[in-house]
């Protein structure tokens, strides 16, 4: 192959200089063709690195038999005066002289070509030969070593009958104590590959878990990528990747496994979904001290949680329950009596202009103006005895009107949002009278002078707390 690139890259650098072209690439071409000529020829001779067509480096020893290195030497003679002249072309490429050079090695290599070619053939009907007499005494040599195989193999044949049956009954024996702890365990248990695939062995809750999807193969991101938000899938694939990496103590992390407690729906038969919360572990195992998987348990703690959440609810109302007690306990027992008949005539009213039909934008509009007019009559009344939760409510409502009053076009869905917050306004006026009335019934029989204090709804005491509240806001 190099012999015929010598000819057509001269041929071509010759062209290019008669055309007056730009002759580096040319130039260059045929100087690695002769350095890559040069060095596999000398690999053949006495052994070295030679490059391959496909470019890779091959270790070669030297031509082994007498008659490869006549044709290696033969082809050598042949070579060295066709480097000379190719060598003087490519230093003097610019002038005439190797311009005249250049012709000559074309000449050279057209007149030699063949001749190369012939002791290439040659220098490969050896290798042939070589090959072929070695491989007749390894097929020799093979059949020896099969013949002493089948003797040795029918000495051992029976011994191994016997070990293999009892090893036999020893794994079955195994395989069916390991099936019996797998259809019996609670959790979910499955091995992971380096792959992050699932194994072939895994317990019978880890189907009952996912629905019975398919596990056997499955990889861990096709497992959960429509169970779990995407970013909990990154997380796990990063989680996992750092056990196998075997660079970190693998408690040092476990506080960090984004699994540890994850909301994840299942697909059901009937096409709904389950909610489910589960908790997986990871645990690292090694054959040989050496990581091979991880070991996956996955347990179903959806009760627990469940039975958690309703705890959390109870205890945010109990202690919602006693904000409100606290809040209201410092107000004088008329004054809260009148400011809650107050507001529940305020948000009725509220909800009566949100029931009248409006038309266009300036009914929309009167009514907002209406309605902040009460509603902000409420936030004062609550500002002055204090009631901070009827206060914040009433703020927001004020806030929501405001956003309503920038809007250029109005309609009533631009109300609902209103419906919502005066329906969570009056639910919490509600609980609060409910409370204040259980509290007013355990305290009926009060000492008559707190009555007596009482009597005055708006004490300047009462004012007297306002202002100085506000003045320290301000």
């Amino acid at each position: 192959m190099l012999t015929q690139r010598l000819v057509k890259e001269a041929l071509e650098l010759k062209e290019a200089i008669v055309a007056g072209k730009d002759v580096t690439e040319a130039f260059e071409a045929l100087g690695g063709t002769m350095t890559l000529f040069e060095s596999t020829l000398r690999a053949l001779q006495v052994g070295g690195t030679a490059t391959a067509s496909d470019g890779t480096l091959i270790n070669l020893q030297a031509a082994a038999t007498p008659r490869s290195q006549e044709i290696l030497e033969a082809s050598a003679q042949l070579w060295e005066p066709y480097n000379t002249l190719l060598d003087d072309a490519l230093s003097n490429a610019t002038d005439a002289s190797g311009f005249e050079r250049l012709a000559e090695s074309i000449a050279y290599g057209r007149e030699h070509n063949l001749t190369l070619l012939t002791l290439m053939n040659a220098f490969v009907t050896d290798l042939e030969r070589l090959a072929i007499s070695k491989v007749t005494r390894l097929r020799y040599i093979q059949a020896a070593a099969i013949t002493l195989a089948l003797a040795y193999f029918f000495v051992i044949f029976f011994r191994f009958i016997r070990q293999l049956r009892q090893s036999d009954a020893m794994t079955e024996k195994a395989r069916q104590e390991t099936e019996n702890i797998l259809h019996t365990v609670q959790e979910g248990l499955f091995l992971l590959d380096s792959e992050y695939k699932i194994g072939s062995q895994f317990s019978r809750a880890t189907q009952t878990i996912f629905a019975n999807k398919k596990l056997d193969g499955t990889a861990l991101q096709d497992l959960l990528g429509d169970v779990v938000t995407e970013r909990d899938l990154q997380l796990t694939e990063d989680y996992v990747s750092l056990l196998f990496g075997d660079r970190v103590n693998e408690n040092l992390v476990a506080d960090i496994n984004p699994l540890n407690q994850v909301e994840v729906n299942l697909a059901q038969d009937d096409g709904q979904y389950d909610t489910k919360y589960l908790a997986f572990n990871f645990n690292r195992v090694r054959v040989d001290n050496k990581l091979s998987h991880l070991l996956v348990t996955v347990n179903d703690i959806s009760e627990r949680i469940k039975l958690k959440q309703e705890l959390d609810e109870v205890k945010e109302k109990s202690q919602d329950q006693l904000n409100m007690l606290i809040n209201i306990l410092h107000v004088e027992k008329s004054a809260l009596g009148a400011f809650l008949g107050d507001t529940e005539v305020a948000l009725r009213d509220i909800n009566d202009i949100f029931k009248q039909p409006k038309s266009n934008s300036s009914q929309f509009r009167q009514s907002i103006d209406t309605i902040f007019r009460v509603i902000h009559k409420v936030k004062g009344d609550a500002s002055a005895l204090d009631l901070s939760s009827f206060e914040t409510r009433a703020h927001e409502f004020e806030d929501m009107l405001v956003r309503l009053r920038e809007l250029s076009n109005m309609s009533g869905t631009d109300f609902l949002p209103l419906a919502v917050k005066l329906n969570e306004f009056m639910a919490h006026h509600t609980s609060v009278a409910s409370l204040v009335q259980r509290f007013n019934d355990m305290h009926a029989q009060a000492p008559t002078e707190t009555a007596a204090v009482e009597a005055d709804p708006m004490s300047w005491d009462v004012l007297d707390q306002l202002v100085q509240r506000i003045a320290s806001d301000h």
